[in-house]
């Protein structure tokens, strides 16, 4: 959110009403993972058009950030496996040629 703060409780408003209320959601917060917390410890995952629990005075909204990605990570994940996939395959291959050729 723009600011992290306490914003005053309001009977009925929704989890946007709150998240607005602290300067609205930033480019890096991860809309999909978006908790309340009531005051009875329970917690309740928020979707922008999905189910929002009854929010009272104490409870608290959570909005995380977005993970951060590494460019260039994937691919070097993939060449990894790549070469660890191609290692193992030969040692297969090897594996299956001496038994072929011992007597």
């Amino acid at each position: 959110v723009g600011l992290q703060t306490s914003v005053l409780y309001k009977k009925g408003a929704s989890v946007w009403h709150y998240i607005d209320n602290a300067g609205g959601l930033r480019e890096t917060a991860d809309k999909r993972r978006i908790k309340v917390i009531l005051t009875n410890g329970r917690i309740f995952q928020c979707r922008r058009w999905g189910f929002e629990p009854d929010i009272n005075a104490g409870s608290t909204v959570v909005v995380e950030k977005k993970p951060e990605r590494i460019p260039g990570r994937a691919m070097e994940l993939v060449a990894q496996s790549v070469a660890a996939m191609t290692g193992i395959l030969t040692m297969l291959l090897l594996a299956i040629q001496l038994s072929n050729t011992t007597p």
